[in-house]
């Protein structure tokens, strides 16, 4: 597998290489003083400079998943190295560079043309030097995670009336954990040392603390939700044992919807899609991810979709959802916002959701990228739409209970299909996208506990294993 790889890398660095010396060699050479001194570079049409800036934010989006690919295979030094490779190409790509004025212009563009050579080279031998980090590995077998069930109870919602609205996130964690053990015993989120836990709530009856923030729980030490081998979801209460997630062999088939009807913000579907596709383009390239992106954001053409690949037994993996979410406070009820066939707003609630793909599933994952996905009355199916599709037979959804930045929502995702194709379960991917979010220098840290996982919980054992854990 590495050969091929390797040589799909390359070609598109070469293609880089090529598109970057046909634009200089199209380009007028000439004199610019920029008030401090005279400097030679080559001027571009406007709209030729447009397609270099984004030909080479594309290159850029494309490097940062290369570098994230080694940062996971252990190589991270080269992954620093290939960035700042890309940065020095920038001003080649965009046609920027700047070079004193005596030197004569045969001259620049030789120096210009050998730059362009000498740094894609320097690139590429990285690459292959790390080739087997592109290898389709699997971490066998995924790690198992034990379920144990939290029932949360109003009790605590006590510790939440005298909290401050201004309370730091820390605070606010201690406070929800003041709250969990006014529902559970005291030692409950107390496991052996190594052991992988998915601790799993069971809202149904919390009452208002439903509602809560839960993913930022801090148990005086650390947040759960980022320590390693610690997994926290909310459990959606089943009557039967909740279906397994099904295995699958590489590559993972995504199915993705953007949905953007007339009426509401607008959502700029191209760069919704191009983002999405340069944060997972090298899983592409890679082989281990295909991404399929449905024409429009009906559901009927997912309908379509859905059935034809049922149809041809090669079923999706993952429907990526994304688009706007509504949430109602006066009834609780939240709902995906697609489009009918004039583009105008289709309420999708979790009911419908969970139909269709109850109709064509198996997925095993689905994952909503809109605000209020995973909002709405815990104790009701039909209020979140992801509990509903949980109801609906789909093992795991990941959703956002809130506004998450579009930077954000792709650095995680980016992260979370970089786990599963790497064979990790979906609580491992989980994690791993929030601490990335959580370890980044920019606004996305504060981020982290905006997706929200859901899994099913059998009721009728439900019980069972609470008890189990605590004594």
């Amino acid at each position: 597998m590495t050969a091929p790889v390797c040589s799909k890398l390359d070609a598109v660095l070469a293609r880089l290489a090529s598109d970057t010396l046909a634009r200089a060699a199209g380009a007028r050479f000439t004199r610019v003083n920029d008030g401090r001194r005279i400097s030679s570079v080559l001027e571009l049409a406007p709209q030729v400079k447009l397609a270099a800036a984004a030909e080479y934010e594309r290159f850029r989006r494309w490097i940062r998943g290369v570098s994230a690919v080694l940062d996971r295979r252990g190589a991270s030094p080269s992954a620093r190295r290939i960035e700042l490779l890309a940065a020095d190409l920038e001003p080649l790509v965009r046609c920027t560079r700047r070079d004193a004025a005596e030197i004569m212009e045969m001259r620049w563009r030789k120096s210009f043309a050998d730059e362009v050579e000498s740094i894609t080279a320097a690139i590429s031998a990285l690459l292959n030097q790390h080739a087997s980090a592109f290898d389709l590995i699997q971490i066998a077998p995924p790690r198992a995670y034990a379920a144990v069930d939290i029932p949360i109870s109003p009790n605590g919602a006590d510790a939440f009336r005298l909290l401050p609205s201004d309370a730091s996130v820390l605070e606010y964690g201690h406070r929800l954990y003041q709250a969990l053990l006014s529902s559970a015993a005291q030692d409950v989120l107390d496991v052996a040392p190594g052991t992988a836990v998915r601790y799993q709530l069971l809202l149904d009856d919390a009452g208002p603390l439903a509602s809560e923030r839960w993913e930022l729980l801090h148990d005086g030490r650390e947040f759960v939700a980022l320590r390693r081998g610690t997994s926290l979801a909310r459990a959606v209460q089943l009557k039967a044992a909740p279906p397994p997630v099904a295995e699958f062999t590489l590559p993972l088939r995504v199915l993705v919807t953007v949905s953007s009807p007339q009426g509401m913000e607008n959502l700029d579907t191209g760069s919704e899609r191009a983002a999405l596709e340069a944060a997972l383009g090298t899983l592409v390239v890679l082989g281990l991810v295909e991404l399929h992106f449905a024409p429009d954001g009906r559901l009927e053409t997912l309908r379509r979709l859905l059935r034809a690949a049922a149809d041809t037994s090669r079923p999706f993996h993952v429907w990526h959802f994304i688009g706007h979410g509504t949430h109602n406070p006066s009834t609780g009820t939240s709902a995906l916002l697609m489009e009918d066939g004039a583009r105008h707003v289709h309420r999708v609630g979790g009911d419908e959701l969970g139909l269709l793909l109850r109709s064509y599933g198996p997925l095993s994952t689905v994952i909503l990228n809109c605000c209020h996905g995973g909002r709405g009355i815990a104790s009701s199916h039909t209020a979140a739409p992801a509990r509903a599709m949980v109801a609906a037979g789909v093992p795991t959804v990941v959703a956002m209970q809130s506004t998450i930045r579009d930077d954000a929502a792709n650095m995680f995702a980016e992260e979370l299909y970089g786990a599963l194709c790497d064979g990790r379960s979906i609580d491992e991917a989980v994690g791993e996208g929030r601490r990335r979010l959580y370890l980044s220098p920019g606004k996305e840290r504060t981020e982290w506990g905006t997706p929200v996982l859901f899994v099913g919980a059998d009721s009728s054992t439900a019980a069972h294993r609470s008890r189990k854990a605590q004594g």
